[in-house]
């Protein structure tokens, strides 16, 4: 038996070693490319949390079976035996448990909040219908509008750099328009250097409108049980909240980058110079104040690349597999129960109501159907 264990045992390690580099390459490609994390890397991060797990199991067995495990003082003594009695094991489950950590950091469900008085946040529900809204629709006006700061280019060495990095990334366009890289480049750095904060405005308005056109943003939560939401988003807790399949909202090629918003006391620095990474995209989208910390959002991104002209074209359609639960609010009308009750059961998924923890400002629910 220790044989055979000892022998899957070190196949199973070659096959863990594959996955993980091979994880490791397509991230970086990934990060490289500004591609989206697909469905393809979801399975392979599966694979890979199937193999560490049957590494445990079988290192297990052999912890308990293998003639070379010995618990004696001697053995302690001894730094080698001490090392794969003890060490190994301590640093593969730690190891396992940051792994843990990764996949459990994003919440299984994420939430959306609406008012059930408004037709067109019913359809939600009724029409499986979800906006994807634009920076300029948001009630936050620091929200998506993280920019360059142009205060930290403060020598010339700094500016050219940044003409350098700016010529390269409009090399084409400059060639389509007929300029000279090195007329350009003389243009930019005397605008910076004369007149930064001129500067500053104006990259300002041409970055906004150019979010406001091709930005959309969903915004959900990854708590149900907010009473500030319920108040402010759920007209006062009588509207409903809309819990969708994290995973499958990710997966579905509908948006591109999701996940949790950081909340910050300061206001990020972003190094023109710096900028062009999807990590600098990302917290420009996914930063706010930490006065918004209670909302705990988790939001999903898409980029329009033809400008959406009316409001359904930021529309998307989705399938009944990405729903999980709808939660009515505490002051839900009774008298549309059995009509948001219809809509969860033909969606098929639980519906619950919300209620007060009796002597507690918290909120608790259970099924209705």
């Amino acid at each position: 038996m220790h044989s055979s264990i000892l022998i899957l045992h070190s196949i199973n390690r070659f096959i863990l070693l594959a996955l993980l580099l091979t994880v490791i390459v397509r991230t970086f490609m990934g990060w490289q490319n500004k591609s989206a994390f697909g469905n393809s890397d979801n399975k392979l991060s599966l694979f890979l949390f199937i193999s560490t797990h049957t590494q445990l199991l079988l290192g297990l067995i052999l912890y308990f079976v293998s003639p070379v495990v010995i618990f004696s003082g001697a053995s302690m003594r001894d730094k080698v035996a001490r090392y794969w009695i003890i060490k190994y094991a301590i640093e593969y489950v730690l190891a396992l448990a940051v792994m843990h950590f990764m996949f459990s950091s994003l919440p299984k469900i994420v939430y959306k909040y609406r008012d059930w008085t408004e037709c067109n946040h019913r359809k939600i529900v009724s029409h499986r219908q979800l906006y994807i809204a634009s920076p300029k629709d948001f009630n936050d006006p620091f929200d998506c509008r993280i920019t360059h700061n142009f205060g930290l280019l403060n020598s010339d060495k700094k500016i050219k750099e940044y003409v350098r990095v700016l010529g390269d990334r409009n090399r084409e366009n400059l060639a389509t328009q007929g300029q000279r890289p090195e007329d350009y480049a003389d243009e930019i750095f005397n605008s910076i250097k004369d007149n930064k904060e001129e500067e500053q405005k104006n990259w300002d308005i041409h970055t906004f409108k150019m979010q406001d056109d091709h930005y959309g943003i969903v915004s959900l939560s990854a708590i149900w049980d907010s009473i500030l939401m319920w108040g402010h988003y759920a007209r006062n807790h009588t509207g409903f909240c809309v819990g969708f399949n994290e995973e499958r909202l990710q997966n579905s090629r509908l948006f591109g980058k999701g996940g949790m918003v950081k909340y910050r006391n300061e206001f990020p620095k972003v190094n023109p110079i710096e900028d062009y990474t999807p990590q600098a995209g990302f917290r420009q989208t996914h930063t706010k104040a930490l006065d918004w910390d209670y909302e705990k959002e988790y939001r999903l991104f898409k980029l329009f690349t033809t400008k959406p002209t009316k409001p359904e074209d930021r529309i998307v359609e989705l399938d009944k597999s990405f729903y999980s639960e709808i939660v009515i609010g505490l002051k839900f009308p009774d008298d549309q129960v059995d009509t948001i009750m219809e809509i969860a059961k033909d969606i098929g998924v639980p519906l619950y109501r919300t209620k007060q923890i009796p002597f507690k400002f918290k909120l608790t629910r259970e099924r209705v159907a």
